[in-house]
């Protein structure tokens, strides 16, 4: 897909994947499961209580300008749009980040050394991926674009 627009800041996408680590770290685990994007919502007088999801099952509440919704089957995107797409657009990432970060895609490109960054997390089962693994992904990836070894968009 060709890029429309020109890249995000690089300050405004790092300040953007670091709320993201924010809300996940305060997060309790009992309310994060890596393997779906809504495992189990719950909301009792319009607050989110017993909701389990992943990182961007979370975004609605976190996030609620990033255009993903929950609805009845879970996570929603706006029509002719879907949730990489969305996830792409409001943290100004290339897809392949966004698979790194919420699909549990195991290696990213390294553009000073031209050759691949092995990032795996879990063990090739992302229902068993813990939350601090997540965190720790996010704080890799963050550090790698702060250093320029990856390039974000």
């Amino acid at each position: 897909m060709k890029r429309k627009n020109p890249p995000m800041a690089k300050q405004l996408v790092l300040k953007r994947l670091n709320a993201t680590l924010k809300n996940l770290k305060e997060l309790p685990n009992s309310n994060f499961n890596y393997g779906d994007f809504v495992k189990r919502k719950k909301t009792i007088d319009g607050v989110t209580c017993g909701t389990v999801c992943c990182v961007a099952g979370w975004y609605p509440k976190w996030f609620p300008k990033s255009g993903l919704t929950w609805d009845q089957f879970g996570l929603s995107a706006p029509e002719g749009a879907d949730v990489s797409d969305m996830l792409m657009k409001h943290h100004g990432i290339s897809n392949d980040l966004v698979s790194v970060l919420f699909y549990g895609q195991k290696e990213i490109f390294n553009s000073q050394k031209n050759d691949l960054i092995n990032i795996e997390i879990g063990i090739g089962d992302t229902y068993r991926v813990k939350k601090d693994e997540v965190v720790k992904l996010f704080e890799t990836v963050i550090d790698l674009i702060k250093k320029d070894i990856i390039q974000y968009f």
